[in-house]
């Protein structure tokens, strides 16, 4: 049986992968924390905003996750992105390990790390 927490990590990627934005933004709690590399310590909105922003702008992005795991406070996904660099026109893989914390059924703070 797949824990709740795990179902909503599962359900972010999806939507994601849909380039859903308002729907990944839904599975934020209001106070959530998004950091990676590239966008250091975005909070509340301005997260969903930066997701709404990639999926508006990749229009030949594809997504794929794997690895969900989750339990009553933390979670982690493993998910690879596929899409051209507009700038360049550059082919780009990113792989990208994801580190989540949840509460009240919603992520409360999600780090990505790439290199």
């Amino acid at each position: 049986m797949t824990h709740p927490n795990a179902a909503l990590i599962d359900r972010f990627y999806q939507a994601f992968g849909r380039r859903d934005a308002a729907a990944m933004a839904a599975c934020y709690h209001a106070d959530v924390e998004f950091t990676d590399p590239v966008f250091p310590r975005l909070r509340g909105a301005e997260a969903g905003k930066m997701w709404a922003m990639l999926c508006a702008r990749g229009a030949d992005l594809r997504l794929t996750h794997t690895g969900v795991t989750a339990d009553d406070r933390t979670g982690s996904a493993h998910w690879d992105a596929y899409y051209t660099f507009s700038a360049t026109g550059r082919k780009v893989h990113n792989s990208i390990d994801a580190r989540f914390e949840l509460r009240d059924g919603l992520i409360v703070r999600h780090v990505d790390q790439f290199s």
